[in-house]
């Protein structure tokens, strides 16, 4: 099918690899995100002939929002930050934690402002932007930082509990959104998204009761106004997609989702967000890569979400997605 879409991002991973950097040390500090962006992109252009990259952007681990509300994160040298040990190790612990009322002050988000500051002198305003999955993920994913699994049995053996504590944490990433909003003088956006990439461990028939309502409450305030509102969660069955339907937002992002298929997503009834296996890249043979894609470009979907995301990805895995999605475009 000619005119199929497609659009292309670069992981940290990929960049650092390219730019000769720690991870650790591209997720803290400005300088080291510009001076490794560039280098990575010279390399990406001999090696590939063209720039996939763009300009340097601000970068984050993903935790602040936990780290804010007391999680400890340990920094590998050159690989993700996560938190180390659940905050909350009994379930009394919950009536220790406060809501975050001043969440671009606290020191440890000190860091986006330097990102921010440093980058729109550097590169431009655009480059500085900070999006609201940079400082954490919905309640599921933030109740699995600060409680560790335990969090899935809870939902059986303490339901009114996990009810008290989805209520706080969709309350907090509410006023740590706005906040962030408001630090860069944005008082809507015209696209919102939640990233909440475990609630797909849930069943489906617990999904009703402990993901939907929460994310409808943050949709309908953080949402409201938008021109595009997309959830996104890594592991959803086809079982949990009739649920969303109770949602007010126009996108699902299926992510690398492994259980639901092109036509389950379609069958949804929502507009699509789907990602190509960036698995794929890194094991898969060009010939392999060239079916894949041919399969979801002749599927019925719009288009689809491209990402190099692991280090060591052959070039010419590389080489021949980029071949075969120019053929569809």
């Amino acid at each position: 099918m000619m005119g199929f879409k497609w659009s292309l991002d670069v992981s940290y991973d990929v960049r650092t690899e390219y730019g000769g950097a720690k991870l650790s040390d591209f997720l803290a500090s400005p300088e080291v995100v510009f001076e490794t962006t560039r280098r990575a992109q010279a390399k990406m252009l001999e090696a590939l002939g063209e720039d996939l990259i763009g300009d340097p952007g601000a970068t984050s681990h993903g935790f602040l929002e936990s780290e804010a509300l007391g999680a400890e994160i340990y920094w590998p040298e050159d690989s993700w930050p996560a938190p180390i040990r659940p905050l909350l190790k009994e379930p009394e612990d919950l009536d220790k934690l406060e809501l975050v009322t001043d969440f671009m002050s606290r020191p440890n988000t000190q860091i986006l402002r330097d990102m921010r500051s440093y980058l729109r002198e550097k590169v431009g305003p655009h480059a500085g932007h900070l999006h609201e999955g940079m400082i954490g993920n919905a309640h599921i994913t933030t109740a699995r930082n600060l409680r560790g699994d335990q969090i899935f049995i809870d939902m059986y053996e303490r339901p009114e509990w996990c009810h008290r504590f989805f209520h706080f944490l969709t309350e907090n990433h509410i006023l740590c959104t706005q906040d962030l909003w408001r630090y860069q003088g944005i008082e809507q956006p015209n696209f919102f998204h939640i990233a909440d990439d475990f609630a797909g461990m849930i069943s489906p028939g617990l999904f009703d009761e402990f993901a939907i309502p929460y994310w409808k409450r943050s949709f309908e305030v953080l949402g409201k106004g938008c021109d595009q509102v997309m959830l996104h969660s890594e592991v959803m069955h086809p079982e949990h997609l009739p649920s969303l339907k109770e949602l007010p937002i126009t996108v699902v992002d299926h992510g690398q989702d492994p259980f639901v298929t092109p036509q389950d997503a379609l069958n949804s009834g929502f507009k699509t967000c789907w990602h190509f296996r960036d698995l794929e890249l890194l094991t898969g043979t060009p010939e392999s890569i060239r079916a894949l894609y041919t399969y979801y470009a002749e599927s019925g979907l719009e288009g689809i979400s491209l990402c190099l995301g692991h280090r060591n990805t052959p070039l010419e895995n590389v080489k021949a997605l980029l071949e075969v999605a120019r053929e569809y475009e």
